[in-house]
């Protein structure tokens, strides 16, 4: 290999070797940097999620459902004054589509319903009272223990309708044996709340219960399969509430990044996700524009390489072929390069005075050998 080719090459390296380490270690660095700002994004979203069912149901619906149990137990209204208190408390909710209070032994429970979702159903030729009533069995399956009940989770697919059940025990004194308040909630302004986050926070939100089936989704499908969803599963049958992070890959193959939420009430869990390509978009755009500075790189290497290598070499090669020459006994050769000021130039002047200096010296050997001789001659013919 000559000397042009090996400092081609060692230029090359020298140019290139730097730049892809740093920029390697710069593109890793931002993709845990863009891996961590994604989960912590995916994390926030499912946490506001979250916390908009628990506000739901703290303040939207156990609240007011709070006070009218109050005014239910009081023993200074009447049945009549309690007749109206639900009606006029339903009007006043705008989630609550039924108030019902069902008196143990009593077949007949008292049921009163908002009239525009009604309505709706009444448009649909569906009995209202016949979908929004709790029979007493049905209760008793949803009510085992505990002071309030919240679950149930019914999808009426003609009016394209989600609906919970909350029950709370009413205190036996007040009608002498035991009886419940229970109300039917509508999930609807709940939906578009979480539509709205969706939209602003651009990312799929995505509610699943204890079966892995989407909720507030056509026909509910099943997402079992999904793995982020196994993690939710998994953790409304522990009933552990928590929120977490999880990387995983759809059976498609797609790699994805997702979090996922369990609130505190309702057997349902919060899910977002995003595609990783998307997640680090920054880092491969880094990437290319790393792989078209190589190549800028590489060629910029090459020329001044070959620039480098051609001003070192060409010098040494017109004094391999001055030397040559030498050898042959030509010692009128000079080489061009003096006017350089560096070491090329320097060993230029060497070469060429030692050249001169070598003719001098053949010069006046030349002459006193021919001396000699003209001697020698003398004294033999003397």
């Amino acid at each position: 290999m000559s000397l042009r080719t090996k400092l081609l090459i060692f230029s090359i390296i020298l140019a290139l070797i730097p730049l892809g380490i740093a920029g390697r270690s710069m593109i890793k660095i931002t993709r845990d940097e863009l891996k961590s700002s994604a989960n912590d994004k995916l994390i926030v979203t499912v946490k506001k999620v979250t916390q908009e069912i628990e506000d739901f149901y703290k303040y939207s619906w156990l609240a007011p459902l709070r006070l009218i149990k109050k005014a239910v137990e009081s023993e200074d209204l009447g049945v009549n004054a309690k007749l109206s208190l639900l009606t006029e408390g339903i009007k006043n909710i705008p989630d609550i589509v039924a108030l019902q209070i069902s008196v143990q032994g009593v077949s007949i429970p008292l049921l009163v319903t908002q009239d525009e979702f009604s309505n709706k159903l009444k448009k649909l030729s569906i009995d209202s009272k016949e979908f929004l009533k709790l029979t007493s069995e049905h209760l008793a399956t949803l009510k085992k223990d505990g002071e309030i009940y919240a679950g149930d989770l019914t999808y009426l697919a003609e009016a394209d309708a989600w609906i919970v059940t909350l029950i709370l025990g009413l205190d036996q004194r007040t009608f002498g044996r035991s009886a419940t308040l229970s109300a039917r909630v509508n999930l609807d302004r709940l939906k578009k709340r979480i539509e709205n986050h969706q939209s602003a926070e651009k990312i799929p939100i995505k509610l699943v219960d204890i079966k892995g089936q989407h909720i507030f989704a056509f026909g509910m499908p099943d997402l079992s399969k999904n793995p982020l969803v196994k993690t939710v599963m998994e953790l409304l049958a522990s009933n552990i509430r928590t929120i977490g992070a999880q990387p995983y890959q759809r059976l498609s193959g797609e790699k994805m990044l997702g979090a996922y939420g369990i609130p505190s009430i309702l057997s349902m869990g919060v899910i977002v996700e995003k595609n990783e390509t998307d997640a680090y978009q920054a880092a491969t755009e880094m990437q290319n524009n790393l792989i078209i500075w190589i190549v800028f790189g590489f060629s910029v290497a090459v020329v001044g390489a070959i620039i480098v290598s051609v001003s070192l070499t060409r010098p040494l090669l017109k004094l391999t072929r001055a030397a040559r020459q030498i050898s042959e006994g030509n010692l009128s050769i000079h080489i061009e390069g003096r006017e350089q000021k560096n070491e090329i130039g320097e060993l230029s002047t060497a070469f060429n005075k030692m050249v001169d200096d070598l003719r001098l010296y053949i010069d006046k050997l030349t002459e006193t050998t021919k001396a000699k001789e003209r001697v020698e001659s003398e004294l033999e013919l003397g």
